[in-house]
């Protein structure tokens, strides 16, 4: 396990944690529309068909990339969302920076996990001594507030 950022981190609460999740849940929705516009209309210019399946496997491969983009790339360039920014969190480090591709994309996946799990990764940071969750702990990351700028 990777030690503990440099900075002594302090955790967000838990209603900052659900408001960023929540922020964060609108704009996926956006995102997700958005692509799919996107995929549909590209799909009718290519073949000139008007039906696209919901359960098409290349429709729902490039709407995960675009979540895994979406998400992976904040957490690398920002260390945190759009809906982090807005309520002063991020995603750090042991070293207190970014996280690297790797830890982004672990972080992503078992993200993923701590969802299907109705959430139990989520709620390991109720019983985690430092207020991780599942994906923070395994992927080498923590959820901080920053200080107000």
């Amino acid at each position: 396990m990777p030690d503990k950022p440099r900075k002594s981190p302090k955790a967000p609460s838990w209603g900052t944690r659900l408001a960023a999740l929540f922020y964060d849940f609108l704009l996926t929705i956006s995102v997700l529309v958005i692509g799919t516009l996107i995929y549909v209309m590209g799909s009718h210019y290519i073949t000139s068909s008007e039906d696209v399946s919901p359960g098409d496997p290349l429709l729902r491969i490039y709407l995960a990339a675009i979540l895994y983009l979406f998400f992976v790339g904040f957490w690398m360039h920002d260390g945190a969302t759009l809906g982090m920014r807005a309520w002063k969190l991020n995603i750090v480090n042991s070293d207190g920076h970014r996280p690297s591709l790797r830890q982004a994309s672990i972080r992503f996946f078992l993200a993923i996990i701590s969802w299907l799990a109705a959430g139990g990764g989520f709620l390991w940071a109720l019983f985690d001594p430092e207020r991780r969750t599942f994906h923070d702990r395994f992927a080498g990351t923590w959820l901080i507030q920053r200080d107000e700028e």
